[in-house]
């Protein structure tokens, strides 16, 4: 009972002070920053831990599972996280300049591991990849279509908005695309639409542009409050899912090894299952994204009860 008073103690005060997606600066995706975007706990303590991660970060779960670690250990220490699309987070990893990567890609993850520059990968969280676009669905997508029938219809009667940055998302729109037989990015039609962004810039101007494109639930959510266009169209298919790992340097800290320990026990797990943003006053609250062991939602439909279903 104390153990889950102290989380919920933990989660209010990181609810205060949690920065707000819009306040991260935009910077373009082919950029490899090294220095810290944010950086969590008490004021005047040294950073004795350094995140690397792309797009869970700005949603706060990164914030709110640092000052929950630094609670639990009773540490007197700050935790920085960079933000960076997950090829530059892998480079960061491999020159030492982050101590635990959070990224999306698997064949570079187990290739480092290889090649031995990282080590102790572990699945820690799940995120899910949707296929939005303008509630009026020009293309007409159906609930029952799959990424690649979707894609298809998009190319067709839609305009579609790419990040166009070999970042795990834009990796994952590829792969769709080729799975169809195309590759817009090489002949770049018109309704194909290209700017190097993070994903909540990304996803606010397709709301802006009534551009269809590929985001994850934990970007939508995290930026709800934003958008007045975005319906989801495909969600909840198993090549959607976007599982993220964390590796370590070859020779890490101990503080690293203590963390990524952290990440893996059930508190952490389960504070990641019941992680619904920033915002608390909503009435519908959905999560953000699936622990570990679960690649689905306790409640499917949630999306559409917020109000992200397409126009009838």
């Amino acid at each position: 009972m104390i153990s889950k008073l102290l989380i919920l103690v933990v989660y209010l005060i990181f609810l205060i002070n949690c920065t707000s997606i819009k306040a991260i600066e935009s910077v373009s995706t082919l950029e490899r920053p090294t220095v810290p975007t944010e950086i969590y706990g008490p004021k005047d303590a040294e950073i004795a831990l350094t995140l690397g991660n792309g797009g869970a970060g700005p949603t706060c779960i990164l914030q709110a599972l640092s000052e929950d670690f630094i609670v639990l250990e009773g540490l007197e220490i700050r935790i920085a996280w960079i933000q960076s699309i997950s090829r530059f987070t892998l480079k960061n990893l491999k020159e030492k300049v982050i101590d635990i990567s959070l990224t999306y890609e698997s064949i570079p993850e187990l290739q480092a591991v290889q090649e031995g520059w990282a080590s102790a990968r572990s699945l820690v969280f799940n995120d899910h990849f949707i296929i939005v676009g303008p509630k009026s669905n020009p293309a007409g997508i159906l609930p029952s279509d799959t990424p690649e029938v979707a894609f298809d219809k998009i190319s067709q009667k839609g305009n579609f908005f790419s990040r166009d940055d070999l970042s795990g998302t834009n990796q994952r729109e590829r792969m769709i695309w080729e799975n169809i037989g195309m590759r817009p990015w090489e002949n770049k039609p018109e309704w194909y639409i290209t700017e190097t962004l993070f994903p909540a810039d990304a996803l606010r101007k397709s709301d802006d542009e009534n551009l269809y494109t590929i985001t994850d639930r934990g970007t939508l959510l995290a930026t709800q409050s934003e958008l007045s266009n975005v319906g989801v169209f495909v969600q909840e298919s198993e090549s959607l899912i976007n599982r993220c790992h964390a590796m370590l340097q070859n020779d890490p800290s101990p503080i690293a090894k203590k963390f990524l320990d952290y990440l893996k026990s059930s508190r952490a797990q389960s504070l990641i299952a019941n992680y619904i943003g920033k915002d608390k006053s909503c009435i519908q609250c959905c999560p953000l994204f699936t622990p570990a062991e679960e690649d689905k939602f306790l409640e499917p439909n949630c999306l559409e009860k917020l109000g992200f279903s397409p126009q009838a």
